[in-house]
């Protein structure tokens, strides 16, 4: 994540160093989250959510305003190729049945 900000924008070295340790923060609560087997599908939902949501506090928090609507932007870019790409493969895959 850190990576593809840097690689998009003009980040200072202090704000780096508080993305990598917040990117850090959320992989350590996500690999707790994956470690509570006991957890219904809803309660994973709900805390992957909260989560997430946190994230994205913090984030917005660190960035200024326009770097942050760049992130967003990046993202729904991010989601947007990958969706795309999911398509493409269904369609091979349809193509590929066909023959």
């Amino acid at each position: 994540m850190v990576v593809m900000l840097q690689k998009g924008m003009a980040l200072s070295p202090q704000v780096t160093a508080k993305l990598i340790e917040i990117g850090g923060k959320q992989n350590r609560r996500l690999d707790s989250l994956n470690a509570r087997k006991s957890l219904t599908v809803d309660e994973r939902g709900r805390e992957l959510n909260r989560i997430r949501q946190a994230f994205f506090d913090r984030m917005r928090s660190i960035l200024t305003p326009s770097q942050w609507q760049e992130y967003r932007q990046m993202l729904e870019d991010r989601k947007s190729s990958y969706l795309v790409d999911r398509k493409d493969k269904k369609i091979q895959l349809r193509e590929l049945d066909q023959n």
